[in-house]
This record gives C-alpha cells, sequence and structure tokens, in this order.
C-alpha cells in the first residue's frame, strides 16, 4: 500500500456578478453539474444534511468519487467550506469577495490522494495530476461565468428559472438553520 500522497491547490476566479447571488451558486452543490462540466453527479445523502456523493472527471481518463460535506457556510463571510472524504480526502474553501465588477472568488483545496493506484505513479504522474486540477477549475470558472450570465454551459437558451431555484434552494437551507 502506497503512502498518500498531499496537494494543496489555490485559484482564484473572477465573475461578473454580485457576490451574493454567486455564494447562492456555489452553496447550492447539487446544481454544480448544471455549470460545471467537469462534476458530472451530485447525489443527496438521504438522512444527511448538506452531505453529498460527487463524482467528477476532468481531461484525464478517470474518475474522483468522494463524499463532500459542508462544515461552514457563512454568507455573511462569503466563505463555504467542505469536508471530503474518499478518492480525496481533506477539505475545500471557497472565500467569496466583492470586486470592482462583480466578485472574485478563492477557492482552496488541501488533499490527500486515498487510492492505491494515484499514490504509486504520483512520483510520475503528480505534473499531469496538477495540470489536470487546473484544467477542472478554468473550465468551472467558465461554467460559473456563463451560468451567472443566464445560461448553461455549453447550452443556448436563458436559465432564468434554474438561478432562481438555486436562489430559492439556498434561502430555504439559510432559514432552516
Amino acid at each position: 500500500m502506497a503512502d498518500p500522497v498531499r496537494y494543496t491547490f489555490e485559484t482564484f476566479w473572477r465573475v461578473r456578478a454580485e457576490p451574493g447571488a454567486v455564494w447562492d451558486v456555489l452553496y447550492d452543490v447539487p446544481s454544480y453539474p448544471d455549470w460545471w462540466p467537469q462534476v458530472r453527479a451530485v447525489g443527496e445523502l438521504s438522512g444527511e444534511t448538506e452531505t453529498y456523493d460527487v463524482l467528477v472527471r476532468s481531461a484525464l481518463p478517470y474518475n474522483l468519487r468522494f463524499r463532500l460535506s459542508q462544515n461552514v457556510a457563512d454568507r455573511s463571510t462569503g466563505i463555504l467550506e467542505a469536508g471530503l472524504d474518499g478518492d480525496l480526502t481533506g477539505f475545500s474553501r471557497w472565500t467569496i469577495r466583492h470586486a470592482r465588477a462583480g466578485a472574485i472568488l478563492r477557492f482552496e483545496e488541501e488533499v490527500v490522494t486515498t487510492r492505491d493506484v494515484f499514490n504509486v505513479v504520483a512520483p510520475v504522474a503528480r505534473p499531469l495530476f496538477v495540470v489536470n486540477h487546473w484544467w477542472m477549475m478554468r473550465y468551472g470558472e467558465l461554467g460559473l461565468q456563463t451560468f451567472m450570465s443566464g445560461y448553461r454551459f455549453g447550452q443556448q437558451g436563458p436559465l432564468g428559472k434554474h438561478q432562481q431555484v438555486a436562489r430559492a434552494r439556498a434561502k430555504r437551507a439559510q432559514r432552516a438553520r
């Protein structure tokens, strides 16, 4: 059994939208496949509040599956933080701030890989894994920009309804706390 390999990422996105609206969309994890092409599926786990089964796949031909548990969701500070457990174990954090033309998002992730195959090949494949992550994040930014403009990534036509649903879900969850 190979030792787990640690990865630390930091990415910044700029989105032309009000920070609160961006927070609402990022809080609504089940909507991620609507705007982030590499997030292939999100399933809500029955009986577990704000915990999801997430399946992602970027440019390289492998899937990653993990459980995402929202640990911090504070709209007033613009912070969303989640614990990850599965093929990746660790945490991810969004920090959303007001910027001149909308919002700036900081994404931080600290994880270890738990699949032996990834850990065994990491000494050689690590640069490819890092580029794969960059690719996923780049398309996530483009997808969110598109979604916040009222469109679905790769689709034509406005999605005002989807944005309204995401906002309503987030507001209901906020009131439930």
